[in-house]
Parts: structure tokens; sequence; C-alpha cells
């Protein structure tokens, strides 16, 4: 391949038309939660601040729980401002994954940023 007019996309596209035999790779997408008192993953090409919604944490029962277990995901989402803000960030992603693609991005880390994590 002569690499001397190509930009980087354009390298991506000429060595995926040689080497892959689908031409359309879909994207993989992580969602990961952190805390920002640990520091923002260095691998996050998008970091959504969510320390706006209510903390689980503060309640004792749901405490020593995860984002995993229901109760804490009903309790964070019985706050309005919680769906609202979760149809923007899902949106936000339906707009921006497709420009992603479009320039030959094969992944991409979605963080949530919470207090703790």
């Amino acid at each position: 391949i002569d690499t001397s007019l190509l930009s980087a996309t354009q390298l991506k596209e000429q060595v995926a038309a040689l080497f892959l035999k689908e031409k359309k790779e879909k994207m993989l997408i992580t969602c990961t939660s952190f805390g920002f008192k640990y520091g923002i993953p260095s691998d996050a090409d998008l970091v959504f601040d969510v320390r706006c919604l209510p903390n689980p944490f503060y309640i004792p029962e749901l405490k020593n729980k995860t984002g995993l277990d229901q109760q804490v995901r009903d309790y964070v989402f019985s706050c309005e401002e919680a769906r609202q803000l979760y149809q923007k960030i899902e949106d936000f992603l339906n707009f921006t994954i497709p420009l992603y693609e479009k320039e030959g991005k094969r992944q991409l880390v979605v963080a949530f940023g919470c207090t703790g994590g």
C-alpha cells in the first residue's frame, strides 16, 4: 500500500478492504462507571458526569449495593431528572456513534462518573 497520500482514515479503509472479510465491522461499545475520586479512566472516549443524580450511597439499605441491583436502578430512575438525563445521553449517543463509525473508529468507551464509583 502506498501510504504517502493517504489520511489515517483512508489508510484504515485500505487495510480493512484488504484483510477484513466483512466490509462493515460493528463497533464495540463499552459502558462503564467510575468514581471521580479515583480519576477518569484513561481509555474513556466519552465521559458523563452523573453526580447531579440521586446518590444511593446515602440510603442505608442501598449503600452496599451497585448499579447492577434493580433496587439501585429503581431508586435513581425514580427521579424525573435521571430519566431526562438518560434520554438526552441516549440521543447524544445515537447521533455521535454513526459519526465515530464513519471515521473508522472500532471501539468506543463510554464512562459514567459518580462520586464513589
